[in-house]
């Protein structure tokens, strides 16, 4: 777990501010992009004030707008992914988000060959090591 645990820190690492503020502005109209966006976004859902959103009520075929509505405060998005392993050991990430997480991340993948925004596979990586944390503590599978 403690592998997991340094990983999501990692990735953190590749994810600025300047980054992110970059990526809104680029990763508009590219479905992976948006897709990672997403992802990231109701991985960390509700996970604190920062990032209200409700999982289902986002429009499966166009959930951009809310995830670009999280990603227009980066400093708080960053926030959140930092306390992401944080909430998810006290309990505090609901499997809906991860669920709602995994399904984006899916769609993401799905678009091969597509030079993405660094912030993009940054993110990208994050999210996968988020699932991969949630399950090895809330259901106990091992990596």
């Amino acid at each position: 777990r403690k592998a997991t645990f340094d990983a999501l820190k990692d990735t953190l690492d590749e994810i600025s501010v300047k980054s992110i503020l970059d990526f809104r502005s680029s990763g508009a109209g590219v479905p992976a992009a948006e897709a990672v966006a997403t992802a990231a976004t109701c991985a960390i859902a509700n996970i604190d004030d920062t990032v209200p959103l409700s999982i289902h009520a986002l429009d499966p075929d166009k959930p951009w707008p809310e995830a670009l509505q999280v990603l227009g405060k980066p400093g708080h998005f960053i926030n959140s992914l930092r306390r992401f392993p944080y909430v998810a050991d006290s309990g505090g990430v609901p499997e809906d988000n991860i669920v709602a997480a995994r399904h984006y991340l899916t769609m993401s993948q799905m678009q091969n060959g597509i030079d993405l925004h660094p912030a993009v596979c940054g993110l990208q990586r994050w999210v996968a090591t988020a699932i991969s944390y949630w399950e090895e503590h809330v259901l106990g599978v091992s990596p």
